[in-house]
Order: C-alpha cells, then structure tokens, then sequence
C-alpha cells in the first residue's frame, strides 16, 4: 500500500526514488602557515593573514525523481474524483531546450496525449522524471588564536558555489504547457560568519 497525493499523482514510496545519488565531502588544510609544510617560519602579521586556512566541499549529484503527467477530465466517465493519467503515445524524451513563451521543455510533448472518452490512460505510474541535482557547496575558515581557550573563527559559505540552476519539476498536467518547467531555487548564496569560541 503506497500512499498517494492525487493532487500530483506521487506516491511517498516513489518521491526518493532516484537511479543514482553520489554526496562527497572533502576537507583541504591550505599547506601555507604555522605548523604546516610550508610558512612555518612566516612572520606573525603573515600568517594571521595568509596562513591556517581552511577549504571544505559538498558535492551532491543526483537524478531526477519519477512522476505522472495526468489530466484532471474524467476521460473514463465513471465519477473518479481525482487525476487520470494520460495516454503514452511515444517515448519519453527529455529536451531541455527554450520554451516559447518562457521557462525550459524539459520533454517532448508529443509523448503524451489525453485519453479518449471511455477509455483510461495508458501511461505507468512514474514514466517520467524531472530534473536532478548538480550542486556544489564550498567554504572557507579560520581560526585565529587568542590563547590556549580562545579563539576567533572566521568562515565563508558559498551555497551552490558554481551558481547552477536548480529546476522545479515540471508542469504535471496535460496542455500547451505540460513538461514546461517555470521555476528554479537554489541560486548562489554567499554566507560570512564570525565566531568567539571560549
């Protein structure tokens, strides 16, 4: 038993479905500074500058998730309160390309029609899938030194670092804009933080 949101045609066990999913961190020690291989012997003003630093990654890749073109006209006529799925009428092909009037075709829409009367739609639950993710987060610290119990750290966060566009799903229902895409979140963020650690 799955359940389902009929106002998109998802069901919960299919939302964190994805083919491939790859998260890596990793953590750089800037080689410049006091007690690194290089600048051991740095002047205190340089290394308070130039030395210590810090930079650590995310990088998350993954697929898109599956969903269901539909149609909210009951094509069956029999009552069903609730999205009927549309008739595959060729494969799904994802083009990614300008839409006309604004926003991205993320697929043909020449792969989707609606049922006739009397008829149910053909298409499986899931056939398509949105946009993934490409996303890479970044930042950059360093801890300044007051005595053995203190200190002050300072960090940079640069929130999707290559500023990739990170689309929406696509409009879901059937019509000139079905598989058109008119959003996107996640535009490059930059974040400075200064903390006193005692």
């Amino acid at each position: 038993i799955r359940n389902c949101d009929w106002s998109s045609d998802v069901c919960s066990s299919d939302l964190f479905d994805e083919k491939q999913n790859l998260t890596a961190y990793t953590l750089y020690e800037i080689p410049f500074g006091k007690g690194r291989k290089f600048g051991k012997n740095a002047t205190p003003v340089v290394n308070a500058v130039a030395g210590g630093w810090n930079v650590t990654g995310i990088l998350t890749l993954h697929s898109g998730f599956p969903m269901t073109p539909y149609t909210w006209w009951d094509t069956s006529n029999t009552g069903m309160l609730m999205p009927m799925r549309a008739d595959c009428v060729a494969p799904v092909h994802i083009v990614n390309q300008p839409f006309s009037s604004g926003g991205i075709q993320w697929w043909d829409q020449n792969s989707f029609a609606t049922p006739q009367v009397g008829h149910w739609g053909t298409c499986g639950n899931d056939i398509a899938r949105g946009p993934g993710l490409r996303q890479l987060d970044l930042s950059v610290q360093k801890d300044f030194a007051i005595s053995e119990s203190k200190k002050l750290q300072f960090r940079t966060d640069f929130l999707n670092f290559s500023n990739t566009p990170i689309f929406n799903i696509p409009n879901l229902g059937l019509g000139p804009s079905v598989g058109v895409i008119t959003s996107s979140q996640g535009a490059r963020n930059i974040q400075l933080a200064l903390k006193f650690y005692f």
